[in-house]
């Protein structure tokens, strides 16, 4: 929200400065976000008048220019275009600093003649609402040796906010004034307009269709033979100092309701709207031609006001080009109806349309206060344009203003200020709350209070924040967190004892990227992403931890061991979001000089995985296969527990990881902690008072006979005493025959009891019987 300090002082009348003004919007939750006071840099710009323009004698594209500047006669060399005789113009004297590059003007010989100052463009200025080719041209009734800051407003200091949604009322400069008397910094003049002259006995020609579940309030009024002009010098400043480019008197008055009392209007040319309004729901697919000159495809969840042939109206949104006012327009239709905020909102996300209309009807417009606000808008027309008014049309009913039981006391209770109850009184009039003797509040239709809490905020946001104390957190020993939490905060701490690093990255991706790793799912589309690499919502972490895997590789890091925990997405559902672990392993197993070397392999990330989860008492039961296309076919699974699935591990598919540019191996695994968060029944630490008993084994098997199940089958063998089983090496070669490979197995056996040499070989002669038996394998010697 951006208004001028002059504009403010329209609707305050105060003595405040413009730090006393800025910091106490501040401290009333209006959060100053700029201020931009041009005065000191502009001051010494005039507005001066070329008398004469002649070519220069020695530069074809240079002219000698005789330069009044209300005192004296200056010679300008100027190679503008547009630069004539009897041109009003912009004149910086010698000693004066350009914005556009702080250039510093000084006495010049160009081409053997001298030039005793400047004329200026309206990049140099950095001004806009001025022609941008060549030198800025003014009307030619403009005096001469004055200001041209003073003259066209721009020494006035311009304030941006920075608006939150429940502060619908702010999105009007009178709103902002309001605030600002109540917390004592002026007092809020009362808006005074010229009753309008109505043509006698009038009735409107305006024929109207509503339907009040589209729009429950409607005001229109039929002006003819107006004579529509630039806007006068002060609304022309008004609107081009905040960014809104002036167009003609009755746009710009329209503009002017909006940003002063946040009430949108939109001005029709009558004699192209015709006499017929239809207030109705677009037709599906239904064309619609908006002042943007865009052209939009509408469907039945649009509300459109339309005439007999076609849109005009997008409503709420924007006008449509085909009934736009124009300066050649003298009869018009003024309209200022309320519509439903819910449509508008999802047809401006749709369309993605934003206006400042839209902004304002999609959180409030107060309907009560819309009468007058329309009545202000038609006296400013009458006053500046003329023209003949005919009867308003005004329908549809509004509700009325909420109640509010209060008790005072309330106010102590919930922010501990001892705040005088007349003082709080006067905080709520003063904000337009009106309290009766039996302690209700009748809430302002401009304001969304809807319980006693809202008022208590209000009070203590005009008396200030800076009134509550200071009092130390009261400290509670037992604290209750999420399951999710629990779990994430130890395999974090599990994951970087074994050496991972954390990273955090981006909830969004790139659709291009994400169409590798899965279909695209519409629903996972951001409408407005912060840029074009973040337009979609992740479905996997993998993506941004290979972003990362390339990142440390190009900077010349090979051992790359890294997790996140975060969301993913599988839909626009709160049902379709989960938490993951994901972590990846990459490089060389050990780049310590007394350490013989190696590539990383599957079992290696494996054995970190099973590590995690043994810290949250979960025993790995299987990892059974899986179908994915971004992991390759024969190295990776689904992790099993108590037969569910929990997670997933393996190797990156090399197909990825070329089109990544990624070298080397990437082994990966992901955690699915909702589905950890359920598991009630895990495995319970024993304590053990005897040493674990190790031994190793390799079996001969046929090529095709999988590791895991080899190790899954000594693991449920319910007659021996098995902690842990684990893989060691996988061999195929010349030595053990062709279509065979070698299983190297590490078993722990551990009991409470002391174990002699002759049970520990019966347990493992079991081991072997039971896996020869089972796969048919032989003990490798």
């Amino acid at each position: 929200m951006k208004f001028t300090l002059s504009w403010l002082k329209r609707f305050l009348d105060t003595t405040a400065s413009l730090d006393e003004i800025c910091n106490a919007l501040n401290n009333l939750g209006l959060e100053v976000e700029e201020v931009s006071d041009r005065s000191k840099e502009l001051k010494d710009f005039k507005i001066a008048r070329i008398i004469e323009a002649n070519p220069h004698p020695q530069a074809n594209k240079l002219q000698v220019c005789k330069v009044n500047d209300g005192e004296k006669v200056l010679q300008i060399i100027c190679g503008a275009a547009n630069a004539r005789k009897d041109l009003t113009v912009v004149l910086a004297p010698v000693g004066t600093v350009i914005p556009e590059n702080g250039l510093v003007i000084e006495l010049a010989q160009i081409r053997g003649i001298e030039s005793q100052g400047m004329l200026c463009g309206a990049d140099e200025l950095q001004v806009g609402g001025f022609n941008d080719e060549g030198i800025i041209e003014l009307p030619a009734d403009l005096p001469i040796g004055v200001s041209f800051a003073t003259e066209y407003g721009l020494d006035d200091p311009v304030i941006t906010l920075g608006i939150t949604p429940n502060r619908a009322d702010c999105f009007g400069v009178y709103g902002i004034a309001r605030d600002l008397a109540a917390k004592g910094l002026g007092k809020l003049k009362e808006i005074a307009h010229k009753e309008i002259e109505f043509l006698k006995d009038s009735k409107s020609e305006m024929r109207l269709q509503l339907d009040q579940k589209l729009s429950n309030l409607f005001i229109g009024c039929q002006i003819r033979n107006i004579q529509n002009k630039p806007s006068p010098r002060w609304l022309a400043n008004m609107l081009s100092n905040v960014g809104i480019q002036p167009i003609s008197t009755v746009v710009d008055i329209t503009n002017y309701m909006c940003h002063s009392f946040a009430q949108p209007m939109h001005a029709f040319d009558h004699d192209r709207l015709g006499n017929n309004i239809i207030i109705r729901t677009a037709n599906e697919r239904e064309k619609f031609k908006a002042l943007n000159e865009k052209e939009y495809s509408l469907n039945i969840d649009d509300i459109v006001l339309a005439n007999d042939k076609q849109v005009c109206l997008l409503a709420g949104i924007m006008g449509g080009i085909d009934s736009a006012c124009t300066m050649q327009t003298q009869n018009i239709f003024l309209e200022a109806a309320l519509y439903d905020k819910n449509s508008i909102a999802k047809s401006s996300k749709r369309h993605k349309i934003i206006t400042d209309a839209k902004m304002r009807f999609e959180r409030h417009v107060d309907g009560h206060k819309r009468l007058d606000a329309f009545k202000l808008a038609c006296s400013m027309i009458q006053e500046i344009c003329g023209g003949e008014f005919y009867n308003l049309l005004n329908e549809g009913t509004l509700k009325e203003p909420k109640t509010i039981k209060f008790d005072f006391s309330l106010v102590k209770d919930k922010s501990g200020l001892d705040i005088p109850i007349e003082r709080s009184v006067e905080i709520l009039e003063k904000l337009g709350y009106k309290i009766t003797q039996s302690n209700h509040v009748i809430v302002p239709t401009w304001r969304d209070s809807e319980i006693p809490e809202d008022l208590v905020e209000e009070i203590v946001r005009v008396y200030g924040y800076d009134h509550v104390g200071q009092e130390p957190l009261t400290y509670t020993q037992h604290q209750s967190f999420p399951e999710n939490f629990q779990i994430a905060s130890k395999l974090s701490a599990a994951l970087v004892s074994r050496g991972y690093h954390e990273v955090v990255t981006w909830s969004f991706m790139q659709d291009a990227k994400a169409s590798k790793f899965g279909d695209i799912n519409k629903d996972l589309e951001v409408v407005n992403p912060i840029s074009n690499e973040l337009n979609y919502m992740r479905g996997s972490i993998l993506p941004n931890l290979l972003d990362n895997v390339i990142y440390n590789q190009n900077n010349f890091i090979k051992n790359i061991k890294i997790f996140e925990i975060g969301p993913v997405f599988n839909g626009n559902q709160v049902k379709d979001e989960g938490i993951v672990l994901s972590a990846l392993y990459s490089g060389e197993y050990s780049n310590l000089p007394h350490e013989k070397s190696r590539l990383v392999d599957i079992f290696d990330i494996k054995g970190d995985l099973e590590y995690i989860l043994q810290t949250i008492g979960i025993k790995l039961d299987d990892i059974d296969k899986m179908q994915d296309a971004y992991l390759h076919p024969n190295i990776s699974g689904n992790i099993i527990y108590n037969d569910k699935t929990i997670g997933y591990i393996g190797s990156v598919h090399p197909k990825l990881l070329k089109e990544y540019d990624v070298t080397g191996e990437v082994f990966y695994f992901e955690l699915n902690l909702n589905e950890l968060s359920l598991i009630k029944e895990k495995a319970e630490f024993v304590p053990y008072a005897h040493p674990p008993v190790n031994r190793d084994f390799a079996f001969v098997v046929d090529e095709d006979i999988r590791a895991g199940d080899i190790v899954s089958h000594i693991k449920n063998n319910k007659l021996l005493p098995i902690k842990e089983v684990n893989i060691f090496d996988i061999y195929t070669g010349d030595q053990i025959g062709s279509n065979k490979k070698s299983i190297a197995i590490n078993v722990t056996i551990q009991t409470n009891t002391n174990l002699t040499s002759e049970q520990i070989d019966l347990m493992s002669q079991n081991i072997i019987n039971s896996v020869v038996e089972e796969f048919k394998a032989t003990l490798r010697q």
